[in-house]
């Protein structure tokens, strides 16, 4: 989601090339006065003036046209930025989508590995207390364990993670999607 910090520029830019634009062009002002009059000894009179005026700008067409066109150039430029920033952020967006699927089969792997290395772990502690299972056997397994649930805690975090940036990318906030 783009902000209106990224599409402010173009506005601007458009304000200013359409102000430029006007520059140039021929004017035409009507002006239209009405008042009263009195003069020292006659009776007070309605008058009514009007002033048309025609304003063709001749020597400074041509900076004003310059004016004009880099205006309109920068505004070009602007539009197209703002093209990018949307195609860039669609891609983007894309991305973190795919990024948030990979880590959730991830996390889910590592979840299972960890119910499977309990069940094993469990299993020997079982046989080591009936004296089948040797310690070195167990502490192998428990090492297992310790480390299949932290590889657990990582997916999570790296889950959220991924999650949470796609969030930010959207302008949307997490808690509306946790309630």
């Amino acid at each position: 989601m783009l902000s209106a910090r990224q599409n402010f520029p173009v506005s601007t830019q458009e304000s200013l090339s359409s102000s430029n634009f006007r520059r140039i062009l021929p004017r035409l002002d009507l002006s239209l006065n009405r008042g009263f009059t009195q003069l020292e000894s006659g009776p007070r009179q309605w008058e009514t003036t009007a002033t048309l005026n025609l304003t063709i700008p001749l020597f400074d067409r041509f900076s004003d046209y310059a004016a004009y066109s880099n205006q309109r150039s920068v505004e070009i430029v602007a539009k197209n930025n703002l093209k990018r920033a949307k195609k860039n952020m669609q891609i983007e967006l894309a991305s973190l989508e795919k990024n948030l699927v990979e880590t959730q089969k991830s996390y889910f792997g590592r979840e299972q590995t960890l119910k499977i290395s309990r069940k094993i772990y469990q299993s020997n502690f079982s046989r080591f207390k009936l004296g089948r299972s040797s310690f070195n056997d167990l502490a192998q397994d428990q090492a297992r364990y310790i480390q299949s649930e932290q590889l657990a805690i990582e997916g999570k975090k790296q889950l959220h993670q991924a999650f949470a940036q796609l969030c930010f990318a959207q302008g949307q906030e997490i808690y509306n999607y946790l309630l």
